[in-house]
């Protein structure tokens, strides 16, 4: 494993070696240096290091490739080593490669630190401006800042009311989501993970907040070691000072550096709740002959939407009466009667049940002189029918009435025996009756027609001999 880094811009790192071309010309008898900066890694925990350099290529001043009179100029790691800064040994002839040499450092431990930081933000390509049902990614940064190689990372994401977890890549518990990463992750290191929540249908504010820390970290033998400057749990309660700080210290009143936080700006979605139309039918006209004052109405309003709230009901409302439409079993538009309205001048409101989208219609219920003379109306009234005898009757059929002030009404149905059974011809009558408060009755008749249209079938027929 490699204990330094190249931390030398004036070097090309190429497959774990670092090359530098000096142009040159270096004249016979002339001496030329060049210096390169290691970094040692903050995991190296031994006492010492050697680095190795060597002149791996050389032309001459005619651009030809020479070749060396007591050295291989390479770039693998093989030559002869006797003396340091020895450059008068001949390689060739098994003494010291003096085109080749060492030098070794000593290298004091830095202690045993255990330092993980967070950083929280909108995923590449997430807009921090988004609107209602929306789905929002963010991108979970992890840092190891120590020197201890980190395992089971567990992170939490506190997900706030108005958003709902929406990635299958994390687990949902009490309200909070959780992700343990298993790494290793080495001390110097950082990786990322993200998270998708779903902004609420029903929610109503103009802002939201998402926060997430590092709750459980264990070190490369399997312990939970102490963090140096922050206390990794599940408790949305560390302190914050500044967006995306990893230098806190939160054991010092500082920002706790393993938690942090990133916000949104939310748009409400538009509101498709419209109440197209009111009409008025009665006042006056309504009241049933014979009778004074008092004028009631029935008053519909024609309801439509689009896109409503996952789950939500629409209320609507006039006066004390109230419809429910349920957008997920019926279809928009809907139409709604309210029945008994006094004459005057009202409003009829429809909203959300998550009391989202109030808008409004008003209506006048007018004063007047007539009466409800008009009967109920039928609906799905059945045709004659003709059957042969033998043959079991039509289930009756699902007669319904409607009357322009009561609204639905009560329909009966009576049934009787036409002509004699077994003639020719007989029949049933089937006769529904519905009548309004106001006494206008409507019937309706079906007849079903019987023939006997088949003729006799002998049975038990004999032969008879005659001698």
């Amino acid at each position: 494993m490699r204990r330094m880094t190249l931390n030398d811009a004036n070097w090309t790192l190429s497959g774990g070696k670092a090359k530098r071309t000096i142009a040159g010309p270096l004249a016979g008898g002339s001496t030329t240096s060049v210096d390169i900066t290691l970094k040692v890694d903050a995991n190296f925990t031994g006492t010492s290091l050697t680095n190795k350099a060597e002149v791996s290529s050389a032309k001459d001043d005619k651009g030809n490739t020479p070749t060396d009179v007591d050295s291989t100029p390479d770039d693998t790691d093989n030559d002869k080593f006797v003396t340091d800064d020895d450059t008068t040994g001949n390689g060739k002839n098994g003494g010291d490669e003096d085109d080749s040499d060492p030098a070794t450092i000593g290298v004091t431990p830095n202690p045993t630190t255990f330092d993980l930081a967070l950083t929280k933000k909108l995923a590449a390509g997430q807009s921090s401006s988004v609107t209602v049902g929306d789905n929002v990614k963010f991108t979970i940064s992890v840092i190891n800042q120590g020197n201890v190689t980190a395992t089971n990372i567990e992170v939490t994401d506190y997900i706030p009311t108005g958003m709902t977890l929406n990635d299958a890549n994390w687990t949902l518990s009490g309200g909070k989501a959780k992700r343990t990463i298993a790494g290793p992750l080495a001390g110097g290191s950082t990786t990322s993970v993200d998270i998708t929540l779903k902004i609420d249908d029903n929610f109503t504010g103009t802002s939201l907040t998402n926060v997430s820390e590092i709750s459980n970290a264990k070190d490369d033998k399997g312990n939970t070691p102490t963090d140096v400057d922050s206390n990794p749990d599940d408790v949305d309660n560390d302190k914050y000072v500044t967006n995306d700080d990893v230098t806190g210290n939160g054991k010092n009143g500082g920002d706790e550096d393993d938690h942090d936080k990133e916000s949104i700006t939310v748009t409400p979605k538009a509101c498709n709740l419209t109440i197209s139309q009111v009409t008025v039918l009665g006042g006056g006209s309504c009241d049933c002959p014979g009778t004074t004052g008092g004028s009631k109405a029935k008053v519909s309003a024609t309801i439509t939407w689009l896109g409503a709230p996952t789950g939500a009901k629409i209320n609507v409302v006039l006066g004390s009466q109230t419809v429910v439409i349920d957008p997920a079993t019926q279809v928009s538009p809907v139409t709604v009667d309210f029945t008994n309205v006094s004459v005057g001048t009202g409003k009829v409101t429809a909203s959300y049940s998550t009391g989202t989208c109030i808008t409004d219609k008003s209506y006048t219920v007018p004063s007047s002189s007539g009466f409800d003379n008009l009967p109920p109306v039928f609906s799905g009234i059945p045709s004659d029918v003709t059957i042969a005898c033998g043959s079991a009757l039509p289930t009756p059929a699902n007669v319904t009435a409607k009357d322009d002030c009561a609204g639905v009404v009560n329909v009966t149905m009576k049934e009787e025996t036409i002509g004699v059974k077994c003639n020719c011809t007989y029949g049933v009558k089937r006769t529904w009756t519905a009548v309004d408060p106001c006494g206008n009755k409507v019937e309706y008749t079906q007849t079903i027609t019987i023939i006997d249209s088949e003729a006799p079938v002998f049975t038990a027929i004999q032969s008879i001999i005659i001698e």
